[in-house]
């Protein structure tokens, strides 16, 4: 990690790390220890003028304009003990890897390097979306789109057509990568839905994770009764796996089976889902206001490591 942060001040960013205020994203429920050894890093490698780390959920919500973000970060703020927080241990690496696992089983093929992992991460981003309301009904109605074709621009420059059409040998949707050079054909079908699948049925990975409808549920239902309505009405999304086509309707409709009918779900998905934690952290760190949650160096020295735990949220 410290390469990677060297990388980027003195490639990316060209810029002296000891005149720069940094402010890092944390995932949510991210270990203390983690905590201190960043700062530790950033001031004594790195010498940076001051440090904050903050959730990249809260982030997101930044983001978003919603006005419970406020409410959300009093509650940071005051270094209460928050409260309804949940983590799903699932990201889109696992999706990745499981979408290889299944064209693995159907074409006999092993996807082990990391060109084969890329090419499989495209291919998930390209394709893959997330059953709307019934999983196994859609897995039985997939339907032939022989007019619908994706350009995808392979590493080595050649371009590949993705054709979806129906195979009369496995009565699903195949895709046909088209190259200059030759002609490969590979199985997708099922595969398209049952990929992303996982974040709401983690037991198709044989795995003890709690599907995301009932985390956001079971989040909400630990928050005061007062705010229940208000939050469930207020749900956004944030983060690259929230960008696969019909997970917003999902979990909308998932989330709407556990609440009482007079109960509005309302679940929030911006276009810009995918980079919101970056919109919020440049958003937070301009405000004026905000000045009091950066660690300074002096802190630091007086301090120690562990002060870091008050200057982030």
């Amino acid at each position: 990690m410290e390469k990677l942060w060297e990388h980027g001040f003195r490639d990316q960013l060209r810029v002296q790390s000891a005149k720069q205020d940094v402010m890092l994203t944390q995932p949510t429920l991210n270990p203390t220890n983690n905590a201190e050894k960043t700062a530790e890093v950033m001031f004594e490698k790195f010498d940076v003028r001051s440090l904050c780390m903050a959730s990249q959920s809260i982030l997101g919500l930044y983001s978003s304009g919603s006005y419970l973000t406020y409410y959300v970060s009093f509650l940071f703020f005051k270094h209460e003990k928050p409260v309804g927080i949940h983590r799903l241990d699932l990201g889109g690496r696992d999706v990745t890897d499981y979408i290889a696992k299944l064209l693995s089983q159907s074409h006999n093929y092993e996807f082990t390097s990391p060109l084969d992992k890329e090419i499989i991460r495209q291919l998930k981003e390209s394709v893959c979306h997330v059953a709307n309301v019934d999983y196994f009904h859609e897995l039985s109605q997939i339907e032939v789109k022989a007019d619908k074709a994706v350009w995808y621009e392979l590493p080595d420059g050649n371009v590949c057509k993705f054709f979806f059409g129906l195979s009369n040998e496995f009565r699903n949707v195949q895709i046909f990568f088209c190259t200059s050079c030759k002609t490969q054909k590979i199985d997708v079908g099922t595969v398209q839905v049952k990929g992303p699948e996982i974040m709401f049925q983690p037991k198709l990975l044989n795995i003890d994770q709690t599907p995301v409808q009932d985390l956001v549920n079971e989040s909400i239902m630990k928050c005061e009764l007062a705010m229940r309505r208000e939050l469930f009405n207020n749900i956004v999304l944030t983060g690259g796996n929230t960008m696969f086509s019909g997970f917003q309707q999902r979990l909308s409709h998932e989330l709407s089976k556990l609440v009482f009918k007079s109960v509005k779900v309302k679940v929030v998905s911006m276009s810009y889902r995918n980079y919101c934690v970056w919109i919020g952290a440049a958003v937070l760190a301009d405000m004026p206001t905000f000045r009091e949650q950066w660690m300074e160096k002096s802190n630091y020295s007086e301090k120690g490591a562990q002060f870091i735990h008050f200057k982030s949220f």
